[in-house]
Parts: structure tokens; C-alpha cells; sequence
């Protein structure tokens, strides 16, 4: 490749990183905070010891410290409590451009980053106040300074280091990435002991730790603190709270589907095609792995994705945890697109065909996302979008009485954010929010108990298929409805 098309790509693929920080910098400012984002700011102020102790399942500890700062330093806006998300997309993005330098190939360059900076569910996380932003780009990093110890001879044992510890700011961003950190302690001791000859004897077993065994020890004490956690708070951390039945038909598939989110109807077409690849990249590269004894790029990433793959299937057949999707199986997106990249790079296609090959799949991806992705209006993709609801309390509040105090009854979805936008802008006017941090600290009003008082609540919002529910117990008039959510705002009569 020469230094004109070299240029090039570096200007070009700035140009799209940047149009894409653009993206996500603009949805970050324009949405309302969602029902964990909200959840999570709420747990600081009130000083729920338990979040910063990682006692239940919405606790992302490196957000948390983040959210800490940013509250001090820069304010309670949206943007202000998002900013350390928007800027992990920068570290994302970067680490995918050194990914791509490794081909010299430059029309292959260029679908390394297209394809891992424009997935939507993806692109949804870097835009909000949650861990999984910080965890992707940790992951990044830590790939590729583990990455280049392992298969690049010249660097120096700094690249290990920065590998494991990167990777570890990845678990403590989002204990989902617990099953990748795993997989590179196996590579890394695996790795270490076939350079011995007699690999598998006892004492070079025992040498294998000794020689490195500060770094073996807190990777140790690591693991079991995360372990403890774990135990402490249940499974449903570790697989994101979105269980499923079988790895390579519900867990690849919702990498699929989320990649193409919103209605695609070719997802299952799309699916076929990315098994496909998947299987094919997986054994190209751990037959050249047989065959040269050497760790390569390809087959690295592809030992990666089969240790995360048997973790996941002994978890499910030894202690009966589910396997995940949706969310909690996201972060493999780019290590199984940089797994397939490099192991297509392996093989010998005509570079003509790889050409038409590569600008096809860009142009095809491009025209999905922008076609049913890309948007300015809502946050799709994400298990709560109130993107309403401070519209809702502004609403409210032009249509109250002067001076007086409301109590507002709500479902389980929209109760933190509406008592973050009450703190937000000072709506002292909210006395009671019947979910959540309140003053009163009211029940759900439709998971649990029902409130069938007549009378309590002056105002509510409910989703649509809640308001034959409240009519039950409570004569109500709709004020608006808000079609994107399904909310309804409705005054008691």
C-alpha cells in the first residue's frame, strides 16, 4: 500500500469517526435520561451504600465514579452526566484504527472500521450515562496491547500488562465482561506454557505461575473479588439480565438482530450470513492455528470466541446460568467482526474480488443502519426510552394550579427518571411520585401492589396498556399521549 492511499484513509476514516462522535455527541444532549441512567444518579445522591459495593445487579462501578465527578465538576444536565461516554467512543474508535493498520489492504482498512464504529446498539451505549460505554472501550484497549504481546515478538511485557489491566477496567465497568477477561487469563497461561518444552508437566505447570507470579496473583485475587460479587448479587449480572436457550441460535443471533435493530425485516437473512462467516473464519483460523503451532491474529481472535463460548456453555451445563443476549453479549460484536476480518484476510481470493467483495458489504451495511437505525428522535434499542418524559413534567406544571403540590402516580419504567428531572429542574411542585425515591418512597402501581385509592394521585403516566387498569379505581382525563414511548399523561377527575 502506498503512502497516498495511506493518507487517504487516515483522513477518511477521521472524517467518519468524527461524523459519528457528532452523532452520538447530539443524542446525548437531545434524550432524556433513561430509567437506569436515572436510577444510577439517584443511588449517588441518596447514598445507597450498597451501589457503590456492587450489591445488585444496575451497579457499573466505573460509571459510578465518573457520574461522581461530573456531578461536582461539570453539572446535572444530560450531556454533562453523559460525557464520559461520548468520550469513550473517541478510545473505541481509536483502537479500532490501530486494529485496521494491521492490513495492508486499505479497501479492507476501511470495512474494519465501518463495520465495528457503526453498530446502533453500540453507538445507543456511547450516548449514556452507563458502563457498558466505558467497557467497550476498555476492551478495545486491552485486546489490542494483549493482542500485540502475544502475537507480535518484538514488544515488550508493558503490552501484557496494559492488556490485563485495561481488560480489567472493562469487568469493573460491567461485570458481563467477566467471560472475556477469562478467556485471556487461559490464553495468557496456555500461551506460557507451550513455549516449555514438556508443556504439560507438572513442574513447568508450576514454573508458568512462579516465574510471573505477582501478575498471577492479582489476577487471582481479581477474579475471586468479582466472583464474590457475583455470588452476592445472582446471575442476572452476569448475563445482563437478558437470559437465553442456546448460544449459537439466541445469543449470535440478538448480535444480529441488534446490529439491525428496529424492524429490519432481512435480520434473518442477515443472520445466515453472519453464522456463515462465523464458521468459516473460526475454521480457517484454528486449522492454520494446528497446523503452524503459532498464534496469529486470527486465530488469536478466534481462541478468544471459543474460550467465550465454552465458558458460557459450562456455566449453563455446570451451574444452570442461562446464556446471554441482547445487551449483556454486545461486547463480542467486535471481537467476532475482527475475527472474521483477519481470518479473510488469510485467504488467497483474487484482489479484485476482494474488492467488489468489501465495497458491497460496506455499502450494505451503511444502508441498514442509516435505513433503519440512524435517528434523532428517540433512543431505540434500549430496554426503557422515556424520551418524553421531561416534556411530561413541563407539561404538568404549565397545567397545575399555582402553588400547589401534586402527587403524580406512575409505573416501575418511568419513576427514576421523572424523580431525576424533579431534581434537575427544581419541581418542588412533585410532592409524591408513587414509584421509587420519593419522600414518601410509594409503591409501584402496577407491579406489586395496585393503589385503588380514589383520589391519591393528581396526575398520572402510564403506558397505554395501564389505563384500563387506572380507570378501574380512578375517573381520569387524558392530556396527551406520546406515540414513540406508548406513554399516556392523564388528570384525575
Amino acid at each position: 500500500m502506498n503512502s497516498a492511499s495511506g493518507k487517504k484513509f487516515i483522513i477518511y476514516s477521521s472524517i467518519f469517526s468524527l461524523l459519528m462522535f457528532c452523532y452520538i455527541l447530539v443524542r446525548a444532549m437531545n434524550f432524556s435520561f433513561t430509567d437506569d441512567e436515572a436510577s444510577s444518579v439517584l443511588d449517588i445522591l441518596y447514598m445507597n451504600v450498597g451501589y457503590f459495593f456492587g450489591s445488585y445487579a444496575n451497579t457499573h462501578l466505573i460509571n459510578t465514579f465518573f457520574l461522581c465527578l461530573e456531578m461536582k465538576i461539570t453539572g446535572f444536565s444530560e450531556l454533562s452526566l453523559r460525557i464520559h461516554s461520548v468520550i469513550s467512543y473517541l478510545v473505541f474508535a481509536w483502537f479500532v484504527y490501530r486494529f485496521a493498520l494491521y492490513s495492508t489492504r486499505v479497501y479492507l482498512r476501511y470495512l474494519v472500521v465501518i463495520l465495528l464504529t457503526l453498530n446502533p446498539f453500540m453507538l445507543d451505549y456511547f450516548s449514556m450515562a452507563r458502563g457498558y460505554s466505558t467497557s467497550f472501550a476498555c476492551m478495545m484497549a486491552g485486546l489490542y496491547y494483549f493482542s500485540r504481546y502475544m502475537v507480535v515478538a518484538s514488544v515488550k511485557k508493558k503490552h501484557l500488562y496494559l492488556g490485563f489491566f485495561l481488560s480489567g477496567l472493562s469487568v469493573i465497568s460491567c461485570y458481563v465482561m467477566l467471560n472475556f477477561y477469562l478467556a485471556l487469563l487461559c490464553i495468557y497461561f496456555f500461551y506460557s506454557l507451550f513455549k516449555l518444552p514438556g508443556s504439560f508437566v507438572f513442574k513447568n505447570i508450576m514454573k508458568v505461575f512462579w516465574e510471573e507470579r505477582f501478575l498471577w496473583l492479582i489476577n487471582i485475587l481479581f477474579v475471586i473479588v468479582i466472583m464474590i460479587l457475583l455470588i452476592k448479587i445472582g446471575p442476572s449480572t452476569l448475563i445482563g439480565g437478558w437470559p437465553a436457550k442456546s448460544f449459537w441460535g439466541d445469543t449470535l443471533y440478538s448480535i444480529v438482530s441488534h446490529f439491525n435493530i428496529y424492524d429490519n425485516p432481512y435480520t434473518f437473512l442477515i443472520y445466515c450470513f453472519f453464522l456463515l462467516f462465523v464458521l468459516i473464519a473460526l475454521i480457517v483460523s484454528l486449522f492454520d492455528l494446528y497446523l503452524t503451532r503459532q498464534l496469529k491474529l486470527h486465530s488469536f481472535f478466534s481462541v478468544v470466541f471459543f474460550l467465550i463460548y465454552l465458558s458460557y456453555t459450562l456455566q449453563y451445563h455446570i451451574f444452570n446460568i442461562p446464556f446471554v443476549s441482547k445487551r449483556g453479549i454486545i461486547y463480542m460484536y467486535p471481537i467476532i467482526m475482527l475475527m472474521i476480518f483477519f481470518s479473510f484476510s488469510e485467504l488467497n481470493f483474487p484482489s479484485k474480488l476482494q474488492k467488489i467483495f468489501t465495497s458491497s458489504l460496506c455499502f450494505i451495511s451503511v444502508w441498514l443502519v442509516f435505513n433503519f437505525c440512524f435517528n434523532f428522535s428517540i433512543k431505540r434499542g434500549i430496554l426503557t426510552p422515556p424520551n418524553d418524559v421531561e416534556e411530561i413534567m413541563k407539561l404538568i406544571e404549565s397545567t397545575k394550579s399555582i402553588d400547589s403540590t401534586i402527587s403524580i402516580g406512575v409505573n416501575a419504567s418511568v419513576s427514576a427518571p421523572l424523580c431525576y428531572y424533579k431534581i434537575k429542574n427544581n419541581f418542588t411542585w412533585a410532592n409524591d411520585i408513587g414509584s421509587g425515591y420519593s419522600k414518601k418512597m410509594g409503591e409501584y402501581l402496577f407491579y406489586g401492589k395496585v393503589l385503588t385509592k380514589t383520589g391519591y394521585y393528581d396526575y398520572f403516566i402510564i403506558d397505554r396498556n395501564e389505563l384500563a387498569d387506572v380507570k378501574t379505581f380512578q375517573k381520569i382525563k387524558i392530556i396527551k399521549e406520546y406515540p414513540a414511548t406508548n406513554l399516556i399523561l392523564a388528570k384525575a377527575e
